[in-house]
């Protein structure tokens, strides 16, 4: 974006200017690009008909301009200037030269700023410097007409001179791979880092008359990426792939150049390299979702936390006061030791806090407890190579220990490994009982102490006859602890793994906003009956756009019961808030999706909500490079219209609002990356509401490495 500073001058001040003005624009077309005086001449002619226009089919930010020669037999360059009024001032924009560019009657300008209209004339300049009258002028103002992709992605292309290939690299992934020819001895293709200015379908040669590039990839002033070229129609050679004979360029045989140039975006980086490519580290990438809290707090507890052998973890707090919070944030480790650090947050803000930045705490495993003067709310975010299965969760934390904690998900056959992790924040030992329940109906137990003020972490896969199974938790301890569930999965190719705090009610009535079936997910409803009864438990199917759907399923006495949503008729691909009912028997649901998209693929869980609430907070969120984030909001009511209130609150404070309508029994999803100045930016969120609804939060990354 150009950015350009003006006043307006008045009276005599005013005629000065004016003539000023002409003054210089007139010598900006009798002077040379690098400010030498040319000689006026009548003879030169300018160029003629003279086109500018936005790019078609193009993330916007360009505009192309093309023109027919100046009569005169001597043009060497022709040069490109552009305005920001019709009236002026000109600035050089640039030039090409008739002896040694591709095409030297078109310019494609770039980096500039969408819906804002910009006007150009270009001039003829002759072997001696004389520059010819500009041409008249021509406007256009560039846009956007390309969709965005569901999740952001990072695409690169590089080119090993050495091997004759282009790899195409999305993700942190080496998507495709193709032969090419680059530039023969005395025409070399230049080393170095460059990016894709501009997409044309077809490119004639001026240089060759009657020869034409298509599918051409511009990265630098007369060099491109394009199919083999043609002459007359016809296709070249092509025996030649995979051996340097171009003039410079990147040829690609012509069945293949399509497939490169719908796939690389303007903008991206093109890495030209003289020796053999070396495969990237593969990235981090996946997904994670929190349920909002309800409520702030003065204290919050985490019993998970590791930054040791590829583990790195965050803490997130958002301060929703308008007044500043000062914090007291404690790490304990397995062996007793706890290290205190003191922290401080403006008004309506949020900070982030990396583990593994702690002196002491850079290869442990730790949990966390926040104290603040005033009610904050807290989440804990891990990234992670757990045996190669690279992805991230994220966890809301808890406003007490319990002596008491329910998980409905557990899992630890066909490639998941299963662990619950306890912290013990008192100042005692305590004793710790795990009830396991299956799905057949089996009950395992498992006894454990936790000493005082430490952590420990019980791998579920380790305890006889639960080696291979699905199974519920149920646990109970003499003194209050906290208690979360971490699983890590290979499942069906999705390789990662999620986190969730367990609950310490259970409830008749579960909520759960977030949900998917289509575009590679699959989305799992999890229920446990610690009751010595079976009860018929009603699933409701909120689907965004579509009526609401009901199904009834009976569960067995103390066990657990796992619900396919794709596997329900009219689910197969929808976005799906459930709400659960055990019709007065208290029960307890989680949901857990697995999903690989556009090269993203891993898993998240989520408790469900006991209730709706006219207000939810979180403190994670983040839309820069690869994150894309997304609050999720179930309105439950039968015919009543919500009305909420998104405030956004940056690192350094400050709130922005956005409103949001969600229809009676429906959900609705608000990608947070495409409103106003959250495009990419750390942000934490409030959700206000003039009915209770449920809100969670979504964020899908790919941390390059």
């Amino acid at each position: 974006m150009r950015k350009k500073l003006f006043f307006k001058p008045s009276g005599r001040a005013a005629a000065l200017f004016a003539a000023l003005t002409l003054l210089v624009a007139a010598q900006a077309f009798t002077t040379g690009a690098a400010g030498s005086a040319l000689t006026p001449s009548e003879e030169v002619p300018p160029p003629a008909d003279l086109k500018a226009q936005d790019r078609p089919e193009d993330a916007g930010g360009t505009v192309q301009l093309s023109w027919q020669p100046s009569p005169h037999p001597e043009v060497l360059f022709y040069r490109v200037y552009r305005a920001g009024s019709a009236s002026g001032p000109y600035e050089f924009a640039g030039e090409h030269c008739t002896e040694s560019e591709v095409d030297y009657l078109s310019w494609v300008d770039v980096g500039l700023e969408d819906g804002r209209e910009y006007h150009y004339r270009v001039t003829a300049v002759t072997r001696d410097g004389r520059e010819s009258p500009p041409s008249p002028t021509a406007s256009a103002a560039p846009s956007a007409q390309l969709f965005k992709a569901a999740f952001k992605s990072t695409k690169s292309i590089t080119i090993s001179l050495a091997e004759q290939r282009l790899y195409c690299i999305e993700n942190g992934r080496v998507a495709m791979v193709f032969r090419c020819s680059t530039g023969r001895p005395g025409d070399s293709t230049p080393t170095g880092t460059y990016r894709i200015l501009y997409h044309a379908y077809e490119m004639p040669i001026t240089r060759y008359p009657g020869t034409v590039c298509y599918y051409w990839l511009a990265f630098a002033p007369d060099y491109g990426i394009h199919g083999w070229p043609t002459y007359q129609g016809r296709t070249g050679d092509t025996s030649a792939i995979g051996t340097p004979v171009s003039h410079g360029c990147v040829r690609l045989l012509p069945e293949e150049a399509p497939i490169v140039y719908y796939w690389a975006p303007d903008g991206i980086p093109v890495n030209i390299i003289a020796g053999a490519f070396i495969p990237p580290p593969p990235p981090i990438d996946g997904g994670t979702v929190s349920l909002g809290s309800d409520r702030s707090s003065g204290e919050w507890l985490f019993a998970e936390g590791y930054t040791a052998e590829g583990f790195d973890t965050y803490l997130l707090v958002l301060n929703p006061a308008a007044e500043p919070a000062g914090l007291s944030v404690a790490f304990f480790k397995p062996d007793g030791t706890v290290t205190e650090m003191p922290y401080a947050m403006p008004p309506l803000s949020r900070l982030t806090i990396r583990v593994d930045d702690i002196p002491g705490l850079e290869a442990a495993e730790v949990s966390m407890r926040v104290r603040s003067d005033r009610p904050v709310v807290a989440e804990r975010a891990v990234y992670f190579d757990y045996g190669g299965r690279l992805d991230g969760h994220d966890s809301l934390g808890s406003t007490h220990a319990s002596s008491e904690w329910f998980f409905a998900e557990g899992y630890t056959a066909e490639g998941f490994d299963e662990y619950i992790c306890l912290l013990n924040p008192g100042e005692a030992d305590t004793g710790v009982d795990m009830e396991f329940l299956t799905e057949s109906g089996e009950v395992v137990p498992w006894h454990l102490a936790v000493p005082a003020l430490s952590r420990r972490t019980v791998k579920v896969d380790d305890i006889p006859g639960l080696e291979a199974c699905a199974s519920s938790a149920h646990i109970t301890s003499d003194r209050p602890v906290v208690a979360e569930r971490a699983m890590y999965f290979d499942y069906r190719g999705c390789a990662g793994g999620h986190c969730t705090l367990g609950s310490t009610t259970l409830s008749p009535v579960w909520y759960l906003a977030e949900g998917y079936t289509g575009g590679g997910f699959d989305q799992f409803v999890l229920i446990q009956n610690p009751n010595p009864q079976a009860v018929r438990a009603a699933v409701s199917l909120f689907i965004e756009g579509d009526e609401p759907l009901r199904r009834e399923y009976e569960i067995a006495a103390r066990s657990r019961f796992t619900l396919k949503v794709d596997d329900v008729p009219g689910c197969e691909s929808a976005q799906v808030s459930v709400m659960v009912d055990g019709s007065g028997t208290p029960l307890l649901a989680e949901r857990a999706m697995y999903f690989n998209q556009e090269g993203r693929d891993g898993g998240h869980v989520g408790l469900g909500a006991t209730e709706p609430s006219s207000q939810w907070f979180f403190a994670e969120g983040y839309t820069a490079e690869s994150f894309d984030s997304f609050i999720l909001l179930e309105n439950p009511h039968p015919v009543l219209v919500a009305w909420v209130k998104l405030r956004l609150m940056r690192r350094e404070g400050g709130a922005t609002e956005f409103n949001v309508k969600v229809p009676p029994r429906s959900r609705m999803t608000v990608p947070v990356d495409e409103l106003d100045g959250f495009e990419s930016t750390e942000f934490s969120a409030a959700v206000i509401s003039d009915l209770p609804v449920v809100a969670e939060r979504a964020v899908y990354f790919c941390i390059l490495r």
